[in-house]
């Protein structure tokens, strides 16, 4: 590393966590891989600790934003909603007392929760239904908290999730075993086969625009037609299931590279041990934080569609070549030299 490249890796971190929020931890993947690259101490030091920097002081800087605008202090509602939606996923797992939990507000939600939860609830099923759901509890406590205090809907979303999330991470802290065996456990499934969500028909509920899209586009009409109604879901269908082939050939490369390479370890080139390094710990690291903060779908793995072939197809070779000569090559045995080669 040195300036040019760390400058353009900060920018890239920057455009990656305000596309999406799971780039959360894609610091401690920038700090790997300084720690295992060639170069100064100086650079390398440098490149960490902006990556710090980059996404602390974003994290910062959101919470600012929205306690200018909305007078409550939080990084994300969309998060503090997804946390609650996770936890009452198996709410009804659960023992929950008006004395676990820390706020009036925490305790008025979960009377709405056991008051409405099985208007959305389906037994050891995942979803967002918590979310989008008009008769989820969380929206009703939404909606009148919001009616209580005069203001708009996304306002009250916004000042609502502070305490939607306080409530979901209680349960949480509360309950830990719970969240892994009845969220984390099943929705690593999700992660091995998805579910396709919007990509599976995308075209096929969307059949008519706004005012403002046939202004803007100068359309006849609201109407949309689509040449094959169900294109989207006879091209993906296949998806999700060789997204599993391709996690499942990952798994077990990370396990093979080891197992061919752990006691020659050193014999490897320093960039190849680099590499390996940092995909394995960049793979399940979008594994863990993916399968731990939301329920998992088709279009948040692209990432491993791409990655996940490239660099496996680029490792592969080492993971096969004796690189470490054996007692017969030191001693200048030409058939062993040929057989390792």
């Amino acid at each position: 590393p040195g300036w040019v490249n760390i400058t353009v890796h900060t920018l890239l971190l920057f455009a990656c966590l305000h596309t999406r929020y799971i780039a959360l931890f894609y610091f401690a993947i920038s700090i790997i891989a300084f720690v295992v690259a060639n170069g100064k101490w100086l650079f390398r030091v440098s490149g960490m600790v902006l990556s710090i920097l980059v996404v602390y002081g974003y994290v910062a800087w959101q919470e600012h934003k929205i306690e200018d605008q909305f007078q409550v202090q939080t990084f994300s509602g969309f998060a503090n909603w997804q946390v609650a939606n996770n936890v009452l996923c198996y709410y009804k797992k659960l023992d929950v007392a008006p004395s676990d939990l820390p706020t009036d507000e925490t305790k008025m939600i979960d009377l709405y929760v056991k008051r409405w939860i099985d208007s959305s609830y389906k037994d050891g099923q995942l979803g967002t239904e918590y979310m989008w759901d008009k008769k989820s509890p969380l929206k009703i406590y939404t909606t009148m908290k919001g009616r209580v205090e005069h203001e708009k809907y996304f306002y009250e979303w916004i000042r609502c999730s502070k305490d939607i999330g306080d409530y979901g991470r209680t349960l949480i802290k509360n309950n830990p075993t719970a969240y892994v065996k009845y969220f984390m456990i099943p929705n690593f499934r999700n992660f091995l086969v998805p579910d396709l969500e919007a990509l599976g028909n995308y075209n096929y509920y969307n059949l008519t625009v706004s005012r403002e899209c046939i202004d803007w586009y100068q359309l006849d009409t609201d109407f949309l037609s689509c040449r094959v109604l169900h294109l989207e879901e006879k091209l993906m269908f296949l998806f999700p299931y060789l997204n599993g082939l391709l996690n499942l050939l990952n798994i077990g490369f990370i396990f093979f590279f080891l197992s061919r390479n752990l006691k020659r370890w050193k014999s490897l080139g320093k960039d190849v041990r680099a590499l390996f390094v940092v995909w394995t710990c960049f793979y399940l690291g979008y594994m863990f934080f993916s399968i731990a903060s939301a329920y998992v779908v088709f279009r948040y793995l692209d990432v491993v569609f791409i990655l996940g072939v490239v660099i496996p197809v680029v490792l592969y070779p080492y993971a096969l070549k004796n690189i470490a000569p054996t007692e017969n090559e030191k001693d200048g045995d030409p058939k062993a030299a040929i057989r390792n080669s």
